[in-house]
């Protein structure tokens, strides 16, 4: 039997056991202050309740999540007016009564489930309309207090804002939607451009198959339908209705309204207020509307395209023209007639080889060919002369073409245009005219000299019989003497006849020297000045100072001033009234111009261009070689000689002397 112990055993056992509760105490004391501490600076919001529900702990994180402070939940059981409107319990409330995943459910349905982490736990993500001013989406987990056996004393919460979170997976939500959207409203576009860019598809079939493909761009496509009513005609999907659910576009042409475009729903689904369509789709009918306007624009641009270049081809190809082109160096095209003028294709550059072109054009030829290129600016022209390839070696059949080269864009690459006119033709009929030409005037020439010399010759035969008779007679010797005078006249006549005709035939070459125009001028009036005067003939003068000086032969400009002088005081010497002449000098950027003007009778429209002509003359003691020398000399200082009507009514004559010196023309 054991003893039992003393009171002073018993004593000294209760102080014990005492100073042992003390240290309990404390260290729980301690224990809660740690707890307390690491609660209150945690950043995340937490709550803390006891078994009996009260919260004991409420840290600052939390006060700043709910906007109610420490001091006013600590110790209560109102921890659900943070997060509800109406008395309920909470998570942590749930943990403490130890409720079962059914019980669960029935506060937070499909939102809660186990902690991954922590045993007997729970966790939830909801949205808190009572949390600040718009609520706020919390992601919250409670777990379990428990004591040293194992006994539920209480329940932590913690709670995490996510609100930014979830708005973020909204927003990419709704992206992801709107790419969805966009992407069958792209791969609907797509599909459209396929079809468009089929080879030989129609507009009919652009149109039925555009309208098949819309329903796969919309929300709805199984009750999607789609019709394009067009200049009158109609075309529509297979499973088409008018109803209320619907979008119109129209289909612009040019900015005039030629169709529309419909797209509708066949049902309407649950919650539609509105016509429900997207702003996507909008683009969509928008984007196919506009498609389809720029289809039936290029569709009769291509109509009209064909047409036209039918049209061009048929110009072309008939074209009384030799037309190629050359593109990186070789002839691409040429039509009927430059085939026939140059030969088949293929071809290169060269359009007429060297070796088949007359050699006096074979310089010009080379160079034309080096001025032409696809970047040229302006129009290169030559005419040359070939034989035809199939006639070379023949010298028959040469050919006189006139050929212009200009740059052109042929089917997206810079080329050149080369059109060659074959003027063999018209060449031949101007050497023709050149040389009938020749013969007219060397028939008038011929006819001219004949009538000058007739006479004098007529008369020295005349003579010659005469002093037949009289030669035996000595008593005839004065009228001897008289015949041979008259002998002597006529043929001086001839002389002077053939001198002229000589003069004009082959003229002395011009000296050339700088010459200022006054002065011969000048120098020509003051030789006519006496004859002038003796007929009444007033002259004037209105010479120009400082004229430039001209490469000229002061002598031959003085004896064609003089000629013309001599002229009019001829044509004024029956003129009733005031006898008057007029020379004026004058200048500008290219040439002199002197202006010779009487107030004789003129000379009529119809004869201004003859009266230049050798022999031609309106005078019965004129040979007519002088206005056909002066119009002679004018021309070898490389000028003109023209006649028109003065301001008398006379006549006046236009003299022009370039001021740069010119070639002389050859004799």
């Amino acid at each position: 039997m054991s003893k039992k112990p003393t009171y002073e055993e018993l004593e000294q056992k209760v102080e014990v056991l005492k100073k042992e509760v003390v240290e309990l105490r404390r260290i729980e004391k301690s224990q809660q202050k740690i707890e307390r501490r690491i609660i209150q600076r945690s950043s995340v919001p937490t709550f803390v309740i006891d078994s009996r529900h009260r919260v004991t702990h409420w840290n600052k994180a939390c006060e700043n999540l709910t906007g109610i402070s420490a001091n006013e939940i600590i110790g209560t059981r109102d921890q659900w007016m943070a997060f509800y409107s109406a008395k309920r319990l909470s998570m942590a409330d749930l943990i403490v009564e130890n409720a079962s995943e059914k019980e669960m459910a029935v506060h937070y349905a499909d939102k809660c489930r186990d902690s991954a982490v922590i045993d007997g736990a729970y966790e939830a993500e909801d949205f808190f309309p009572a949390i600040g001013e718009k609520g706020r989406w919390l992601f919250f987990t409670a777990a379990p207090l428990k004591d040293e056996k194992g006994k539920i004393t209480g329940a932590i919460e913690t709670l995490q804002d996510v609100s930014d979170r979830r708005k973020a997976e909204e927003a990419l939500r709704e992206t992801m939607h709107a790419l969805g959207e966009r992407l069958k409203e792209l791969n609907c576009l797509y599909a459209i451009s396929s079809l468009i860019e089929k080879r030989g598809i129609s507009l009919d079939e652009i149109f039925q198959g555009t309208l098949d493909l819309i329903p796969a761009g919309m929300q709805y496509p199984e009750i999607t339908c789609a019709r394009i009513t067009l200049d009158g005609e109609e075309f529509k999907t297979s499973k088409y209705e008018e109803t209320k659910c619907r979008q119109v576009a129209d289909i612009i042409v040019h900015e005039k309204k030629i169709g529309r475009l419909e797209v509708g729903y066949l049902e309407e689904k649950p919650g539609w207020e509105d016509i429900p369509f997207l702003k996507e789709e909008w683009n969509l009918l928008n984007a196919v509307a506009e498609r389809m306007g720029r289809i039936v624009e290029r569709k009769r641009a291509e109509v009209a395209l064909f047409e036209a270049e039918k049209r061009f081809r048929d110009l072309v190809e008939n074209s009384i023209t030799g037309i190629s082109i050359i593109q990186n160096g070789q002839v691409v095209y040429q039509n009927p007639l430059q085939e026939k003028l140059l030969g088949p294709l293929p071809r290169k550059t060269k359009l007429v080889e060297t070796d088949t072109i007359h050699p006096d054009d074979i310089e010009k030829v080379e160079e034309f060919y080096k001025n032409i290129s696809p970047r040229m600016v302006g129009i290169q022209e030559t005419d040359f002369r070939f034989y035809p390839p199939e006639k070379m070696g023949t010298g028959l059949d040469l050919k006189w073409v006139h050929c212009q080269a200009s740059a052109i864009e042929y089917q997206g690459k810079n080329s050149i245009l080369v059109n060659i006119t074959d003027v063999t033709r018209a060449k031949e009929l101007e050497t023709l005219l050149r040389t009938q030409d020749k013969m007219s005037s060397l028939g008038r020439v011929a006819a001219g000299i004949a009538h000058e010399i007739r006479n004098p010759l007529s008369g020295i035969n005349i003579y010659l019989n005469t002093l037949e008779k009289l030669y035996d007679k000595e008593e005839s010797l004065g009228k001897v003497r008289q015949i041979l005078g008259m002998l002597q006249s006529a043929s001086n006549k001839i002389e002077s006849v053939i001198r002229r005709v000589m003069d004009f035939s082959k003229p002395s070459t011009p000296r050339l020297a700088l010459t200022g125009v006054n002065q011969p001028i000048e120098d020509a009036m003051g030789l006519a000045s006496v004859t002038l005067r003796k007929r009444g003939i007033e002259i004037e003068q209105n010479l120009a100072e400082d004229l430039p000086m001209v490469h000229a032969d002061p002598q031959l400009i003085e004896q064609v001033i003089l000629n013309l002088i001599t002229n009019a005081a001829e044509a004024m010497r029956n003129v009733d009234g005031p006898k008057q002449i007029e020379i004026i000098s004058s200048a500008d950027s290219h040439l002199i111009l002197v202006r010779m003007s009487d107030s004789g009778p003129g000379v009529p429209l119809n004869l201004r261009e003859k009266i230049f002509d050798p022999f031609y003359t309106t005078k019965t003691e004129s040979t007519g070689i002088g206005l056909s020398l002066c119009h002679r000399i004018i021309t070898d200082h490389g000028g003109s000689l023209s006649v028109s009507e003065s301001r008398w009514g006379g006549a006046e004559f236009r003299i022009e002397i370039p001021i740069k010196k010119t070639e002389m023309p050859s004799t």
